[in-house]
């Protein structure tokens, strides 16, 4: 096997929990900004809550791809 088939199946698992870390927080830090500076405590539009609910996975696999490319 490979030295970069290796390594990137022994930085998998780190990779995932930064990448799942990382994006927990981009989504906490997107939705506090969307609280204080846009949309305050009035009620939201729906299309903001699937846009926060796709930020999540979208950020995950960008960063998890992002992690695993920066080890090869």
């Amino acid at each position: 096997m490979k030295k970069r088939y290796t390594y990137s199946l022994l930085f998998f698992a780190p990779g995932l929990l930064l990448s799942l870390i990382t994006s927990a927080l981009v989504v906490g830090a997107t939705t506090g900004a969307l609280w204080i500076f846009a949309l305050g405590d009035n009620s939201w539009p729906t299309i903001v809550g699937k846009g926060l609910s796709l930020l999540f996975p979208l950020t995950f696999l960008g960063l998890w791809i992002a992690f695993s490319w920066l080890v090869l």
